[in-house]
């Protein structure tokens, strides 16, 4: 770690080349991408990338939607655990032990450390992730824990209370008294899941999503380490150093910019191509099926909606943004077809038109907008109606999709 600080600080200085596993690119809330070497963190916590002209960018952290490191996702180690957090982060490693108050960690994203079981929602067995696929939705307002375990073809449900979570396995009192340690191989432990505490709420200030090659992805204040890597302070959790050899992204949520698929629409309404068919729903930073991508033509994007045809969405702006932008198009699953999924889109504001597309289809390049006169307005509206296609493959991809203050 030390030999790699020390060339980030030689690099920044001389101009030197850095290794490939460095590059990046960061997309900024206004003008072009600027791709180079990460080169660290500034004293007052901007990014440093070490442009192909040899010059150094030191970049503020509010002027930068993303910085992407690597679209190359490595599989988690064997044993394992992902604990979910009640602010929606999710750390990926090997649980070292705990008590009744804590749990200690060892991840690649972060090193070792410990978060209290207060900030924790589930933990979950990696080893069995198509087990915890089945896992049934939880019940708002739950007074108990929850141990489930892999039963044959069954899932079982346990109610009670976890005491702690062990390398083992975990110690759960369960609501029929038995109260012993379950291994996590010989009872296929799949999941914890931990009774409600008091809601989340998030600090109003910068933050940075950081998301990792392991699916880990931590939320919290990012500045300048002493030893001058990466540090995050999270925002339910300790102070941790992030080594960029794992990154896959940087996210920054500011008071400039919002993604729409961070914000909860204020109204949504689908109706299906025949009567009684099937809904869609709104899709949030993923795509139309469990696990796809969010895709337009071959482009890939980490953020954004997928919305159906027949559809509209809402979002309230209260007169906060003052410019939509997004790249627009179709999803691509059926652009090989004789007739190619297509729609038409409709974005208006207190609803007044402000863009309307041409038909697009499956399988085209997205349409980059850029629509001002949002600034004083109250509402926002994403509409889609069917194409040529009518139903089959009618559904549009509104790739990092957000409203901006110019």
């Amino acid at each position: 770690m030390q030999a790699r600080i020390l060339t980030l600080l030689i690099a920044a200085v001389t101009g030197c080349c850095l290794p490939a596993q460095d590059l990046v690119t960061v997309s900024l809330v206004a003008g072009p991408p600027i791709k180079g070497r990460f080169a660290g963190v500034s004293e007052d916590g901007a990014l440093q990338i070490q442009t192909r002209g040899e010059s150094l960018a030191t970049v503020p952290q509010d002027k930068i939607v993303t910085a992407v490191f690597s679209e190359v996702l490595t599989p988690a180690q064997r044993g394992a655990a992902r604990i979910h957090m009640v602010s929606g982060d999710a750390f990926v490693g090997a649980i070292e032990g705990g008590d009744f108050d804590e749990i200690a960690l060892a991840t690649q994203a972060a090193g070792s450390f410990r978060v209290f079981l207060d900030h924790v929602s589930m933990v979950v067995l990696l080893d069995h992730r198509k087990s915890a696929a089945d896992l049934p939705a939880s019940v708002a307002g739950a007074d108990s824990d929850e141990l489930f375990l892999r039963r044959g073809d069954r899932l079982d449900r346990l109610p009670g209370e976890m005491q702690r979570l062990e390398r083992a396995g975990v110690v759960f009192d369960s609501a029929a008294g038995e109260g012993r340690l379950f291994s996590f191989l010989k009872d296929s432990v799949v999941a914890v899941r931990l009774a409600e505490t008091d809601p989340y709420k998030e600090p109003d200030a910068l933050l940075c999503v950081a998301r990792f090659k392991d699916g880990t992805r931590m939320t919290g204040s990012l500045s300048r380490g002493e030893s001058g890597q990466m540090a995050l302070k999270l925002t339910v959790g300790p102070t941790v150093m992030l080594d960029a050899d794992f990154l896959a992204s940087l996210e920054f949520k500011s008071s400039t910019f919002m993604f729409l698929s961070d914000a909860d629409p204020v109204a949504y309404t689908e109706v299906p191509y025949l009567e009684g068919g099937p809904k869609y729903g709104l899709k949030r930073d993923e795509g139309f099926r469990r696990g796809d991508k969010l895709i337009i033509g071959d482009k890939v994007f980490r953020k954004g909606l997928g919305i159906h045809a027949r559809a509209a969405c809402t979002y309230a702006l209260d007169g906060r943004f003052d410019a939509l932008r997004a790249e627009v198009g179709v999803d691509p699953v059926t652009r090989n077809r004789s007739v190619p999924g297509s729609v038409r889109v409709r974005v208006t504001v207190d609803g007044e038109d402000i863009w309307k597309s041409p038909l697009m289809l499956a399988g085209e390049a997205p349409v980059p907008i850029y629509l001002k006169g949002l600034g004083g307005k109250a509402r926002l509206t994403l509409e889609v109606v069917f194409g040529d296609s009518r139903g089959t493959g009618a559904r549009a991809v509104f790739g990092d999709a957000m409203v901006l203050k110019e």
